[in-house]
Protein backbone atom coordinates (compact mmCIF):
# COMPACT_ATOMS: atom_id res chain seq x y z
CA UNK A 1 0.00 0.00 0.00
CA UNK A 2 1.24 3.48 -0.87
CA UNK A 3 1.32 5.88 2.24
CA UNK A 4 0.30 9.40 0.43
CA UNK A 5 1.51 11.61 3.49
CA UNK A 6 -0.20 15.39 3.22
CA UNK A 7 0.25 18.46 5.34
CA UNK A 8 -2.36 20.60 4.11
CA UNK A 9 -3.52 20.58 8.28
CA UNK A 10 -0.39 22.41 8.91
CA UNK A 11 -0.78 26.40 8.02
CA UNK A 12 2.46 29.02 8.36
CA UNK A 13 2.72 30.77 11.60
CA UNK A 14 1.09 34.41 11.03
CA UNK A 15 3.30 37.11 10.33
CA UNK A 16 0.98 40.14 9.08
CA UNK A 17 -1.53 42.67 10.55
CA UNK A 18 -4.47 40.66 8.40
CA UNK A 19 -3.43 37.46 9.03
CA UNK A 20 -3.33 37.74 13.11
CA UNK A 21 -6.56 39.99 13.27
CA UNK A 22 -8.04 36.76 10.99
CA UNK A 23 -6.95 34.77 13.32
CA UNK A 24 -8.17 36.36 16.52
CA UNK A 25 -11.89 36.18 14.54
CA UNK A 26 -11.32 32.69 13.86
CA UNK A 27 -10.40 31.64 16.95
CA UNK A 28 -13.41 33.41 18.68
CA UNK A 29 -15.75 30.87 16.73
CA UNK A 30 -13.96 28.07 17.32
CA UNK A 31 -13.78 28.90 20.91
CA UNK A 32 -17.49 28.98 20.57
CA UNK A 33 -18.21 25.62 18.49
CA UNK A 34 -15.99 23.84 21.56
CA UNK A 35 -18.58 25.32 24.00
CA UNK A 36 -21.38 24.15 21.52
CA UNK A 37 -23.05 27.45 21.85
CA UNK A 38 -24.43 27.12 18.58
CA UNK A 39 -26.58 30.10 18.66
CA UNK A 40 -23.62 32.29 18.92
CA UNK A 41 -21.40 30.15 16.30
CA UNK A 42 -24.29 30.69 13.68
CA UNK A 43 -23.58 34.53 14.51
CA UNK A 44 -20.09 34.64 14.64
CA UNK A 45 -20.15 32.69 11.32
CA UNK A 46 -22.41 34.88 9.26
CA UNK A 47 -20.25 38.01 10.71
CA UNK A 48 -16.64 36.17 9.81
CA UNK A 49 -17.85 34.96 6.69
CA UNK A 50 -18.75 38.83 5.19
CA UNK A 51 -15.70 40.21 6.79
CA UNK A 52 -13.81 41.43 3.95
CA UNK A 53 -11.10 42.15 6.31
CA UNK A 54 -10.37 38.39 6.91
CA UNK A 55 -7.97 36.53 4.57
CA UNK A 56 -10.05 34.46 2.14
CA UNK A 57 -7.81 31.28 2.47
CA UNK A 58 -8.56 31.47 5.99
CA UNK A 59 -11.88 31.51 5.55
CA UNK A 60 -11.94 28.90 3.31
CA UNK A 61 -9.93 26.85 5.57
CA UNK A 62 -10.78 26.84 8.99
CA UNK A 63 -14.02 28.90 8.75
CA UNK A 64 -15.67 26.25 6.69
CA UNK A 65 -14.95 23.43 9.62
CA UNK A 66 -16.75 25.35 11.79
CA UNK A 67 -19.89 25.43 9.50
CA UNK A 68 -19.63 21.67 8.71
CA UNK A 69 -19.73 21.22 12.88
CA UNK A 70 -23.20 23.53 13.07
CA UNK A 71 -24.72 21.79 10.42
CA UNK A 72 -23.71 18.86 11.23
CA UNK A 73 -23.42 18.54 15.49
CA UNK A 74 -25.88 21.19 16.34
CA UNK A 75 -29.39 19.75 17.81
CA UNK A 76 -31.02 22.79 17.15
CA UNK A 77 -32.55 25.20 14.03
CA UNK A 78 -29.08 24.97 12.84
CA UNK A 79 -28.52 21.70 11.71
CA UNK A 80 -28.82 20.89 8.34
CA UNK A 81 -27.10 17.53 7.24
CA UNK A 82 -27.43 18.03 3.43
CA UNK A 83 -25.60 20.66 3.09
CA UNK A 84 -23.24 19.37 5.92
CA UNK A 85 -23.01 16.58 3.63
CA UNK A 86 -22.17 18.30 0.37
CA UNK A 87 -19.59 20.52 2.51
CA UNK A 88 -17.74 17.40 3.69
CA UNK A 89 -17.12 15.51 -0.06
CA UNK A 90 -16.00 18.75 -1.39
CA UNK A 91 -13.54 19.22 1.75
CA UNK A 92 -12.30 16.20 1.39
CA UNK A 93 -12.44 16.25 -2.75
CA UNK A 94 -10.65 19.35 -2.63
CA UNK A 95 -7.42 18.18 -0.50
CA UNK A 96 -7.73 14.51 -1.99
CA UNK A 97 -9.22 14.76 -5.37
CA UNK A 98 -11.36 11.32 -6.08
CA UNK A 99 -11.46 10.48 -2.49
CA UNK A 100 -13.15 7.01 -2.03
CA UNK A 101 -15.18 6.83 0.89
CA UNK A 102 -15.23 2.98 0.42
CA UNK A 103 -11.05 2.76 0.53
CA UNK A 104 -10.88 5.24 3.56
CA UNK A 105 -8.50 2.70 5.80
CA UNK A 106 -6.23 2.52 3.03
CA UNK A 107 -5.30 6.27 3.02
CA UNK A 108 -2.23 8.36 5.46
CA UNK A 109 -5.63 10.21 6.50
CA UNK A 110 -4.41 13.56 7.76
CA UNK A 111 -6.27 14.67 11.35
CA UNK A 112 -8.76 17.29 9.32
CA UNK A 113 -9.61 14.43 7.10
CA UNK A 114 -10.45 12.03 9.84
CA UNK A 115 -12.79 14.84 11.55
CA UNK A 116 -14.31 15.29 8.43
CA UNK A 117 -15.00 12.17 8.42
CA UNK A 118 -16.27 11.29 11.63
CA UNK A 119 -18.74 14.12 10.55
CA UNK A 120 -20.05 12.35 7.69
CA UNK A 121 -20.49 9.09 9.86
CA UNK A 122 -22.17 11.09 12.21
CA UNK A 123 -24.42 12.35 9.42
CA UNK A 124 -25.25 8.67 7.74
CA UNK A 125 -25.75 7.14 11.31
CA UNK A 126 -28.09 9.46 12.99
CA UNK A 127 -29.98 10.27 9.37
CA UNK A 128 -31.57 7.42 6.86
CA UNK A 129 -28.24 5.19 5.42
CA UNK A 130 -26.43 4.10 9.26
CA UNK A 131 -24.79 1.35 7.74
CA UNK A 132 -22.63 3.92 5.28
CA UNK A 133 -21.91 5.70 8.63
CA UNK A 134 -20.58 2.18 10.02
CA UNK A 135 -18.65 1.14 7.19
CA UNK A 136 -16.67 4.69 7.81
CA UNK A 137 -16.49 4.11 11.36
CA UNK A 138 -14.76 0.70 11.21
CA UNK A 139 -12.29 1.91 8.83
CA UNK A 140 -11.47 4.65 10.61
CA UNK A 141 -11.32 2.89 14.18
CA UNK A 142 -8.87 -0.07 11.85
CA UNK A 143 -6.67 3.41 10.59
CA UNK A 144 -6.21 4.83 14.06
CA UNK A 145 -5.34 1.16 15.30
CA UNK A 146 -2.67 0.93 12.67
CA UNK A 147 -1.25 3.46 14.42
CA UNK A 148 -2.37 3.81 17.58
CA UNK A 149 0.51 2.09 19.78
CA UNK A 150 3.02 3.36 18.01
CA UNK A 151 1.74 7.23 18.65
CA UNK A 152 2.41 9.42 21.40
CA UNK A 153 0.22 12.04 20.22
CA UNK A 154 -2.98 12.74 22.11
CA UNK A 155 -4.59 13.52 19.19
CA UNK A 156 -4.40 9.98 18.01
CA UNK A 157 -5.28 8.69 21.29
CA UNK A 158 -8.42 11.49 21.48
CA UNK A 159 -9.72 10.03 17.98
CA UNK A 160 -9.22 6.66 18.87
CA UNK A 161 -11.40 7.03 22.02
CA UNK A 162 -13.74 9.02 19.76
CA UNK A 163 -14.20 6.62 16.75
CA UNK A 164 -15.13 3.86 18.68
CA UNK A 165 -17.39 5.79 20.94
CA UNK A 166 -19.11 7.02 17.75
CA UNK A 167 -19.31 3.64 16.17
CA UNK A 168 -20.90 1.94 19.30
CA UNK A 169 -23.63 4.68 18.74
CA UNK A 170 -23.80 4.22 15.20
CA UNK A 171 -24.22 0.17 16.24
CA UNK A 172 -27.10 1.47 18.31
CA UNK A 173 -29.12 3.36 15.94
CA UNK A 174 -28.95 0.78 13.64
CA UNK A 175 -30.20 -1.92 16.08
CA UNK A 176 -26.98 -4.42 16.49
CA UNK A 177 -27.29 -3.92 20.43
CA UNK A 178 -24.79 -6.72 20.72
CA UNK A 179 -22.16 -5.38 18.25
CA UNK A 180 -23.39 -1.67 19.91
CA UNK A 181 -22.50 -3.12 23.56
CA UNK A 182 -19.05 -4.62 22.40
CA UNK A 183 -17.41 -2.35 21.16
CA UNK A 184 -18.90 0.73 24.11
CA UNK A 185 -16.75 -1.83 26.10
CA UNK A 186 -14.28 -1.26 24.38
CA UNK A 187 -14.40 2.31 24.28
CA UNK A 188 -15.09 2.60 27.93
CA UNK A 189 -11.84 0.62 28.15
CA UNK A 190 -10.02 2.80 25.96
CA UNK A 191 -11.36 5.89 28.03
CA UNK A 192 -10.20 4.40 31.27
CA UNK A 193 -6.61 3.90 30.18
CA UNK A 194 -6.40 7.23 29.51
CA UNK A 195 -7.81 8.63 32.20
CA UNK A 196 -10.46 10.61 30.14
CA UNK A 197 -13.73 11.48 32.81
CA UNK A 198 -15.30 13.28 29.32
CA UNK A 199 -15.07 10.40 27.44
CA UNK A 200 -15.78 7.94 30.64
CA UNK A 201 -18.94 9.52 31.53
CA UNK A 202 -20.25 9.78 27.80
CA UNK A 203 -19.65 5.75 27.00
CA UNK A 204 -21.69 5.14 30.55
CA UNK A 205 -24.70 7.00 29.36
CA UNK A 206 -24.48 5.37 26.13
CA UNK A 207 -24.01 2.24 27.27
CA UNK A 208 -27.32 2.69 29.64
CA UNK A 209 -29.52 3.23 26.91
CA UNK A 210 -28.20 0.32 24.86
CA UNK A 211 -28.78 -1.74 27.51
CA UNK A 212 -32.20 -0.15 28.26
CA UNK A 213 -32.61 -1.23 24.82
CA UNK A 214 -31.75 -4.78 25.59
CA UNK A 215 -34.25 -4.94 28.32
CA UNK A 216 -31.29 -5.63 30.85
CA UNK A 217 -32.53 -2.78 33.27
CA UNK A 218 -30.98 -3.73 36.60
CA UNK A 219 -27.29 -3.27 34.35
CA UNK A 220 -28.70 -0.01 32.85
CA UNK A 221 -29.39 1.57 36.13
CA UNK A 222 -26.12 0.97 37.20
CA UNK A 223 -24.39 2.21 34.35
CA UNK A 224 -26.71 5.41 34.55
CA UNK A 225 -25.58 5.29 38.63
CA UNK A 226 -21.99 5.90 36.76
CA UNK A 227 -23.01 8.25 35.06
CA UNK A 228 -24.60 9.80 37.86
CA UNK A 229 -21.37 9.59 40.27
CA UNK A 230 -19.10 10.97 37.87
CA UNK A 231 -21.81 14.38 37.15
CA UNK A 232 -21.50 14.62 41.38
CA UNK A 233 -18.11 13.72 41.92
CA UNK A 234 -16.17 15.67 39.44
CA UNK A 235 -18.77 18.67 39.41
CA UNK A 236 -18.29 17.56 35.47
CA UNK A 237 -20.97 19.91 33.72
CA UNK A 238 -20.46 19.22 29.53
CA UNK A 239 -22.90 16.31 30.36
CA UNK A 240 -26.16 18.50 31.54
CA UNK A 241 -25.55 20.08 27.78
CA UNK A 242 -28.68 19.29 25.25
CA UNK A 243 -28.68 15.91 24.78
CA UNK A 244 -31.08 15.25 22.17
CA UNK A 245 -33.15 18.89 20.63
CA UNK A 246 -33.10 20.71 24.24
CA UNK A 247 -32.99 18.06 26.22
CA UNK A 248 -30.30 17.12 28.89
CA UNK A 249 -29.35 12.92 28.90
CA UNK A 250 -31.48 12.59 32.24
CA UNK A 251 -34.71 14.25 30.74
CA UNK A 252 -33.60 11.89 27.66
CA UNK A 253 -33.88 8.78 30.13
CA UNK A 254 -37.17 9.89 31.73
CA UNK A 255 -39.21 10.48 28.56
CA UNK A 256 -38.37 7.63 26.90
CA UNK A 257 -37.60 5.14 29.79
CA UNK A 258 -39.59 6.79 32.81
CA UNK A 259 -36.48 6.20 35.14
CA UNK A 260 -35.70 9.00 37.01
CA UNK A 261 -32.40 9.24 37.56
CA UNK A 262 -32.19 11.32 40.45
CA UNK A 263 -33.71 8.37 42.28
CA UNK A 264 -31.19 6.36 41.48
CA UNK A 265 -28.86 8.76 43.68
CA UNK A 266 -28.14 7.25 47.18
CA UNK A 267 -27.83 10.24 49.46
CA UNK A 268 -24.89 9.88 52.57
CA UNK A 269 -25.97 9.45 55.75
Amino acid sequence: MKLELRLEDIMPLPTTDEEIYSLKRIDSVALEVKARNWGKVHELLVDAENDPKINQEYKDFFLSKSRIQLLALSNDKYRDYEKAEHLILEYLDKYRPGFDLERVADYFLTNGEATQLSHLATIYSNGDEPQKGIAILEQLVAFVERWYILSVSTVMQFNYMAYLGKLGVSYLLAGALEKALEVNTKAIEVARKNMNVDMIQSYQSDRAVILLDMGRLDEAKHCLKKYLMIQYGTEHMRSWDNYEDGITFPEFVQRDYGIDCLELVEPIE
